[in-house]
């Protein structure tokens, strides 16, 4: 889903949510998108957004709680004919869980329905948190005897989907995909006053434990190390001792990190480019819908990482504490010989070692 290609909203309808204020406009029409494509366009941009964003991941809708978003959701997504009503249901209780907090930011409702080229037949749905802008001047309108939430585009200040989404979520027909019911985007969700999305208003659960992630990315990032190591000498993709070195490094800081944002992570490790890719495929057999992963960095520090293993030819095998890896090992250095081949010389001192049959 988070690979969706030539993305277009179809349908789009936005409600006027102030809660300081108590007060709630209801859209009782859909925005014409048809004939206004900086409208169609601007909205378009938005779901973009939310779908490259990093921070925006997969979750579950909890089975136990309020589910009416969940409903209402649904509703869109299974009947046209529920696009304005359940709409109108879901800012409804946006509106109830922003509460009198004044710490929450007045906003609006966009409900759209979009497709994408590379899922034909299907249709999405996204829910997403606009805050004021300048771009764009919200007004209540009457057209055909109903009230409409509609924007004037300014000409001299185009929409633009450049600044930050805050809060998003990106909802596939029911059952796509067994792994996770919706992609989530909740900036500041760790803060008291910003729950209200995630959680109060959709009832969304993680779906994903950070010591399971943690676990996965190890794995994954050592499948890739052992394709890299094991490509031919001239292949592009090849690394050598020093470089496998610094990757492993870079992923010991990764997963004692807490977050792991995929695509800047991998983009800024000090490997060749068809490297990277090489990585980033790996990650993403195991993270195919998230751009940022949780770790639980303390469960990686004294499990995970707890030990440092190396492997050599001939069936060298040498593992150490990680808290004792620099008592250890007093030396070492990446040589390479005439003939090419490429060598590690380790100088290390070991209290009490013994000879182990």
């Amino acid at each position: 889903m988070r690979d969706a290609t030539d993305v277009r909203v179809e349908r789009a309808i936005v409600h006027l949510i102030n809660h300081r204020k108590q007060d709630l406009v209801h859209s009782e029409a859909e925005l014409t998108l048809d004939g206004n494509d900086k409208l169609r366009s601007y909205f378009t941009d938005q779901v973009k957004n939310a779908l490259s964003d990093s921070q925006t991941g997969s979750a579950r809708f909890s089975s136990d709680g309020d589910r009416s978003a969940i409903r209402e959701s649904y509703k869109i997504l299974d009947g046209p004919r529920y696009f304005v009503p359940s709409s109108q249901e879901l800012a409804t209780l946006l509106f109830a869980a922003m509460g009198t907090d004044a710490r929450i930011k007045p906003a609006s409702l966009a409900v759209c329905l979009y497709s994408a080229s590379n899922y034909s037949g299907s249709r999405f749905l996204g829910l997403i948190k606009i805050d004021p802008t300048e771009a764009l001047i919200e007004k209540v309108e009457t057209q055909n005897g109903k009230r409409i939430v509609n924007f004037e585009v300014r000409s001299d200040v185009m929409p633009t989907a450049r600044e930050k989404l805050q809060k998003a979520a990106l909802i596939p027909p029911k059952g796509m995909d067994p792994t996770f019911d919706l992609l989530l985007l909740d900036r500041q969700v760790a803060v008291t006053a910003a729950n209200f999305f995630a959680y109060t208003f959709l009832n969304t659960i993680p779906t994903r434990d950070p010591q399971k992630s943690a676990k996965d990315v190890l794995l994954a990032t050592q499948i890739a190390l052992d394709k890299l190591r094991a490509a031919p000498e001239n292949a592009p993709e090849h690394i050598d001792v020093r470089q496998a070195d610094d990757y492993q490094q870079a992923v010991e800081v990764a997963l004692t990190s807490g977050t792991i944002k995929v695509d800047s992570w991998v983009d800024e490790l000090p490997l060749p480019e068809p490297a990277r890719a090489v990585v980033r495929t790996q990650i993403r057999r195991k993270f195919p819908q998230d751009g940022r992963i949780l770790v639980d960095g303390g469960y990686a520090r004294e499990n995970l990482l707890k030990k440092r293993r190396f492997r050599g030819d001939y069936g060298v095998l040498f593992e150490v504490d990680a808290d004792h890896y620099d008592d250890v090992v007093r030396e070492k250095r990446n040589i390479r010989r005439r003939d090419g081949t490429e060598l590690t010389r380790l100088v290390i001192e070991v209290p009490g070692l013994q000879w182990i049959r």
